[in-house]
């Protein structure tokens, strides 16, 4: 991705942040993936590999199927009251920003790439 962008090739779509409005532009972000990794850390299953695993009768998967339902289910119920609590305070929350990683930490995109493929790499072999 990172040389078919660097050729002008392709362009990646950066995606706004997700705001709850209670302590930073990207508390939905933070507050979602801790969500979703102790979820895959307590199942150990990834989201995309579910119904695979329900497809071969694994007993955990059935488990996580409904974890994920019910997360999603609370989502939906859930949004609205998050949205309606900003209100009544009269507070507007945050504006959304479609902001890089490396737009945020003053990088150039190959360092934050580099970063990040090196704890992939030394991940892998330790």
């Amino acid at each position: 991705m990172l040389v078919l962008e660097k050729l002008d090739i392709l362009h990646r779509p950066v995606k706004s942040n997700s705001t709850l409005g209670i302590w930073s532009l990207y508390d939905g972000n933070l507050s979602g993936g801790v969500l979703v990794g102790i979820g895959m850390a307590l199942s150990g299953a990834c989201p995309g590999t579910v119904l695979v695993q329900l497809a071969l009768g694994l007993p955990s998967a059935y488990m996580t199927a409904a974890g994920a339902v019910l997360g999603a289910g609370a989502h939906v119920k859930l949004r609205h009251l998050i949205t309606s609590t900003r209100q009544t305070r009269g507070d507007p929350g945050p504006t959304a920003q479609k902001m890089t990683i490396s737009e945020m930490s003053f990088s150039s995109l190959v360092t934050v790439a580099g970063i990040f493929g090196a704890g992939i790499l030394t991940r892998l072999l330790i």
